[in-house]
């Protein structure tokens, strides 16, 4: 690739993660919902927006494929669940999806790895950050 490509890919990027991140200011401020921790506040900077979340108590359900099958994996103690905490994480998820609809947005790409676990007290927290978008984009 040539070298004077690379300073726009780069800033190409930037501005893209940017924009995601001010997309995630955005879905905040219409959607709300229990499920996502809260944002605090927004700090600006010369490189674009800083997010700063409520720390959320728990683990990622998501874990790479090489620890899929380890019975202490967040993944397997969350499939070891009674089926009534299954379907009660299912309803948070559908709950949530079904309010960002509502409020036009979409979400694509949602997978384990957007999905937060507290076994303490079995709090399911979700991350937005997958890719939500309004629907008109």
């Amino acid at each position: 690739m040539s070298t004077t490509l690379q300073p726009f890919k780069e800033r190409l990027l930037l501005r893209q993660r940017v924009e995601l991140l001010r997309n995630a200011v955005l879905f905040h401020q219409c959607v709300g919902h229990d499920s996502l921790p809260k944002l605090l506040t927004v700090i600006e900077s010369p490189y674009g927006p800083m997010l700063v979340y409520e720390w959320v108590p728990g683990e990622l359900i998501g874990v790479e494929q090489s620890r899929r099958s380890d019975p202490a994996s967040p993944f397997q103690r969350f499939r070891a669940l009674p089926t009534t905490e299954l379907l009660r994480s299912l309803d948070v998820v559908f709950d949530f999806h079904r309010r960002a609809a509502d409020l036009g947005w979409i979400a694509v790409d949602f997978y384990d790895g957007a999905i937060w676990r507290s076994y303490l007290d079995s709090a399911l927290s979700l991350d937005h950050r997958p890719r939500l978008f309004p629907a008109t984009w």
